[in-house]
């Protein structure tokens, strides 16, 4: 039973040190062009297998944007653009990066 839960725990530990969230995530808005930009850091050794699955953008507390990726640009990361017009100051915006292994980046702005 011991030699079980020993094995259980490597298993456990093994397999969250592969998951992980993105380790950086940048955002801005351009008022002139009405788009969010957001680019992330997420190395991984293979961006088909391991990437950001999802994208789930909020606008004052309710969902506006829900993607579900396939693969990430690259190996270091991505880069997403979205048109969202008519934001007003004050408006708060918050996005949450989603692995397709486990782990979630959050980040958050208000518009000024």
């Amino acid at each position: 039973m011991k030699n079980l839960l020993i094995i259980f725990a490597l298993l456990v530990i093994s397999l969250s040190a592969y998951a992980h969230a993105a380790s950086d995530l940048r955002a801005s808005y351009k008022a002139a062009t009405q788009t969010l930009e957001l680019s992330f850091d997420h190395s991984v050794r293979n961006a088909q297998e391991h990437y950001i699955q999802s994208i789930e953008i909020r606008l004052n507390g309710t969902m506006i944007i829900s993607q579900v990726a396939t693969g990430q640009d690259t190996a270091s990361g991505g880069e997403y653009i979205y048109k969202i017009p008519n934001l007003k100051k004050n408006d708060k915006i918050e996005i949450t990066l989603i692995c397709n292994k486990g782990g979630k980046k959050s980040a958050s702005m208000i518009l000024k």
